[in-house]
């Protein structure tokens, strides 16, 4: 790919994550409002997941802005690593919110409370064409940058977890049980903690200067000692930029 098109390209991923910030931002504040109202645990727990989503989002493009700084005498790499930081810190905010997510739900399952179905439903269908939305313009480039990914992941796992929502809404709605709320919240910080642990793995191992992954060390030191010339090979290293 040619520096225009690479140039192009990070552009445009630029102009859909500050879209996606301004979009999510708006949104954060109308679930929270609408949980509080109608007393839904499983809304604010959503609407706290979102807001990681903001974070993480905000954290993606800035560290995609401050990447593209030129390496110089001090950090001789560059600030490539602030991509993997950045993942890094989104990951652990999932697993953050997840603990207090499932505190929460612990509190309400011991003392349900009535929750209103219909705000419910309305606000998880608007919560799924927002996060699907998001989740298909960073899904390209989500492919090739763990930065991208961890912010992906989290739009995703929002669009799943509103579908979480919107069962609960439809159980509370025909059953009038408030007990569906509290279980969907676990079910959303179990899958905050799943869609964390791969970027949370793969930004500590780079971190920890890791052979990538899928790499056969053993493969790359047979092709070294290989190469005419070569009479010996001591204390390889391989590691992830």
């Amino acid at each position: 790919m040619t520096h225009h098109a690479h140039a192009a390209r990070g552009s445009n991923l630029e102009g859909r994550l500050v879209w996606s910030v301004l979009l999510t931002s708006a949104f954060v504040l109308g679930e929270a409002l609408a949980g509080y109202l109608s007393h839904s645990l499983a809304l604010l727990s959503d609407a706290g997941h979102n807001f990681s989503d903001v974070l993480a989002l905000t954290l993606s493009w800035y560290a995609l802005r401050l990447g593209k700084r030129r390496a110089d005498a001090r950090r001789t790499y560059g600030y490539h690593r602030v991509g993997i930081l950045a993942a890094l810190a989104n990951a652990v905010s999932l697993v953050v919110i997840a603990l207090f997510i499932f505190w929460e739900a612990y509190q309400r399952l011991q003392s349900p409370a009535p929750v209103a179905g219909g705000v419910v439903i309305g606000v998880a269908i608007a919560a799924v064409v927002l996060n699907g939305l998001i989740s298909l313009w960073l899904r390209s480039d989500a492919r090739h940058d763990l930065n991208v990914r961890s912010a992906y992941l989290h739009m995703l796992g929002d669009a799943l977890s509103a579908v979480g929502v919107l069962v609960a809404g439809l159980i509370v709605s025909l059953t009038k049980n408030p007990i569906a709320d509290p279980v969907a919240s676990l079910l959303i910080g179990l899958l905050l903690l799943w869609s964390s642990w791969s970027v949370l793995a793969e930004a500590t191992n780079i971190l920890l200067e890791a052979a990538p992954k899928g790499l056969d060390m053993p493969a790359v030191e047979r092709a070294i000692r290989a190469v005419p010339g070569v009479i010996d090979l001591h204390d390889l290293h391989v590691w992830s930029v």
